[in-house]
């Protein structure tokens, strides 16, 4: 039904563009037929339909910004199984963007976090070895988050995390943040690794340019926690303080 109102829609707009104000009508259409499109996504329940309403509206630039259709579309489509459409949607918005979307790496970072919502891991994955092949754009410590919450967000934390943690590193040149190490004692702890957690947050105090910041020692805290350890909890609180930290202190 959404389909068919979206279909309809878009002939009696086409039968509306004959108007000396051209370039009035021109927006005023597009305007609207992104109208019908976003409102037939909204409603469609097939999985097809939402694929082929999806597929149809690429080159309307304002529908390539409009984030919120992606995640509903994606949404519907994980929740039917029909992976494989997923992979043809978003394959095709990489396809099908100019070369200046491209050239975010914001862009690229939505589409692994699309795949990622979907639990569509190694698809995540192979949209950065695109992004490295292509070289449309500057990867930085962003790309290694995402790569990084790809994982959390799908309950890695096991010897593919690190795995795939030292493999982006070493192809991309890209330095790991204070962001990155973050994301790594989340998993660490996640895991029940609280010992190798504490190991990384003391690595960081002594080595290197990058030292933990109240985020490193609140994941560190909770970690102690869960596993009722109270003497290593009261040690961190104090180390906190003694880094100069006391003030930024909000663990609960």
């Amino acid at each position: 039904m959404a389909m068919a109102a979206y279909l309809s829609r878009m002939f009696r707009l086409s039968t509306t563009q004959q108007t000396p104000l051209r370039n009035f009508s021109s927006s005023s259409t597009s305007h609207q037929s992104f109208r019908a499109l976003k409102s037939a996504i909204k409603s469609e329940q097939d999985p097809l339909k939402i694929a082929k309403l999806f597929d149809s509206p690429i080159s309307i630039p304002t529908f390539r910004h409009y984030k919120p259709l992606f995640t509903l579309s994606v949404h519907k489509l994980t929740r039917s199984k029909r992976f494989d459409l997923i992979d043809r949607i978003l394959s095709k918005s990489i396809t099908d963007s100019p070369a200046l979307q491209l050239a975010s790496e914001g862009f690229w970072l939505r589409i692994v976090m699309l795949y990622s919502q979907a639990g569509m891991v190694d698809n995540a994955l192979k949209v950065f070895d695109e992004m490295l092949q292509r070289k449309t754009c500057t990867l930085t410590e962003k790309s290694l988050c995402g790569v990084l919450s790809v994982m959390l967000d799908n309950k890695i934390y096991d010897d593919k995390f690190h795995q795939t943690y030292e493999t982006f590193v070493k192809k991309t040149g890209v330095s790991p943040g204070v962001k990155s190490f973050n994301l790594v004692l989340n998993a660490h702890v996640k895991a029940g690794r609280v010992d190798q957690a504490q190991e990384l947050v003391t690595e960081m105090e002594s080595k290197g340019d990058v030292k933990p910041d109240i985020r490193s020692y609140n994941i560190l805290l909770g970690g102690y926690l869960d596993s009722g350890k109270k003497s290593a909890f009261d040690t961190v609180v104090k180390r906190i303080s003694e880094n100069g930290f006391g003030a930024e202190f909000d663990y609960l």
